[in-house]
């Protein structure tokens, strides 16, 4: 058949079809179908559901012990729970290591109202809640504007629970703030729209909060200058995040004491710059793409080499795709290495520089917390660089070019430490009594009690009867 005979055959099916459709009453296919739309959407809520299950299983799994042997870890007994039952509400407005820590204080005062028995457990299915939520967020409509492909969100979110290295910091209340941040970056730079009042007010608060619980976001300050004097407006969540990083480092200001010894004047300089280069290699480049076991091996084996290498070759692939890019991703990878390397610059000038003085040196314990907001920042520019090299590759060859480089990370990383056990409900009936006592202002002893890590404890102090207060 000629194809001017195909074309005409093809145009007469389509005028029948179409009406046909008219005298069934059924709308064309190009207007609003009532029904099609509320079926995909729900399909997509059904997906965000078990995506977040996911999420939630995942850091679970990572660290199971918070819920099949609950125990205290370090902070989360010795400070949130401590000084809850000491203080009891004005303890949300002490400050730990020189700031406020307002969510894990909230936390700890509604877990207050149960028995203390639970308090563990209620404490870790909190963190897991809340971690995953901070993990799952990013694959919000929301957050289209920021990265566009809703697949590379996903795998974004789904990184964020696998791959990156998070000792000590899954299901503990104390540690919330990192997993925070990651909802404030791409919070950000969210464009400013017309919102309902009450989402308003929740997204100031949202803000409010983690600038309240994370001085990190000082970093986010100089992002929200910018996008304020381009937009010419100012969106909700971001005025919390500058009020609360105001009132967190004045608080800050206030406790702050230098450390002794350090260095000043270009050696300071010198060392802060080696030490974040260092940072960056070891402890977010190499932890997520080769994963743990690579780390430790060039650590114990000194392989200077092998860092160098690495750097080396980021530094010159993102150059080159800085350079070939557009004015957008130029803009993005711009912001990304801020907040990327002034948040390690932060977490070198806290005290961690003595630990990078060599070319393979890291930190194996004690400090993936301070990193966990640059792993998402890694991750984000390298998803970034995909969507913006590949505009006509389908989602699923993107998508397996998102997921391969990070493999070694997500299969050496997702196993966590166990923590010390310590049989922690042993101690619960020296807990009730002292607190029975200090509700009836009797007299009673000090309660010290060990929790994990070793050398961590669980401190009430001598209760004195009303008689002889003063």
């Amino acid at each position: 058949m000629p194809l001017d005979c195909k074309k005409r055959v093809f145009l007469q099916w389509m005028y029948f079809q179409e009406c046909h459709d008219v005298l069934r009453g059924s709308p064309k296919k190009h207007s609003n179908l009532p029904t099609l739309p509320r079926v995909l959407e729900t399909r997509h809520y059904w997906f965000k559901t078990v995506l977040l299950i996911c999420i939630l299983g995942i850091l679970v799994l990572r660290e199971p012990k918070c819920i099949t042997h609950p125990e205290f870890l370090a902070e989360d007994g010795g400070v949130m729970f401590a000084q809850q039952l000491v203080l009891g509400f004005p303890a949300i407005f002490q400050t730990y290591a020189q700031y406020l820590h307002v969510v894990p204080r909230l936390l700890a005062l509604l877990t207050n109202a149960f028995p203390v028995s639970w308090a563990p457990l209620l404490y870790a299915i909190e963190a897991f809640v809340i971690a995953a939520l901070c993990c799952w967020a990013f694959m919000l409509e929301e957050f289209r504007p920021v990265l566009q492909s809703d697949a590379l969100r996903v795998i974004l979110c789904l990184l964020s629970a696998i791959v990156f290295p998070a000792q000590e910091m899954v299901g503990v209340i104390s540690d919330l703030q990192w997993f925070l941040t990651t909802v404030a970056v791409p919070l950000i730079l969210v464009p400013a729209k017309p919102r309902p009042k009450t989402i308003r007010f929740l997204l100031l608060l949202l803000g409010l909060l983690i600038a309240l619980s994370a001085p990190l976001t000082i970093v986010l300050v100089p992002v929200i200058a910018i996008y304020g004097v381009r937009e010419r407006s100012i969106t909700d969540f971001r005025v919390g995040i500058l009020a609360g990083t105001l009132i967190q480092w004045a608080v800050i200001a206030a406790h702050w004491t230098s450390r002794a010894g350090s260095l000043s004047g270009f050696a300071a300089v010198n060392g802060a710059v080696f030490a974040t280069l260092v940072a960056f290699t070891n402890q977010i480049a190499m932890y997520c793409l080769l994963g743990k076991r690579v780390v430790d091996r060039v650590w114990h084996e000194t392989y200077k080499g092998v860092s160098l290498v690495l750097l080396l070759t980021l530094s010159c692939s993102q150059l080159w795709l800085y350079v070939r890019g557009g004015r957008q991703y130029r803009e993005k990878v711009r912001l990304i290495l801020w907040l990327l390397f002034s948040s390690l610059l932060l977490a070198i000038l806290r005290g961690t520089e003595p630990a990078y003085t060599e070319m393979s040196a890291v930190q194996l314990w004690g400090a993936h917390r301070y990193f966990f907001m640059g792993c998402w920042c890694f991750a984000f520019l390298f998803l970034t660089t995909i969507e913006d090299r590949t505009p006509g590759w389908p989602e699923s060859k993107r998508c397996a070019l998102a997921v391969v480089p990070f493999l070694l990370g997500a299969i050496f990383n997702f196993t966590l430490a166990p923590h010390a056990i310590t049989n922690w409900q042993q101690y619960v009936p020296e807990i009730q009594a002292w607190q029975t006592d200090k509700s009836a202002s009797r007299a009673h002893v000090e309660v010290v009690i060990p929790i994990s890590p070793p050398g961590w404890t669980v401190h009430l102090p001598a209760l004195q009867p009303a008689s002889q207060q003063k």
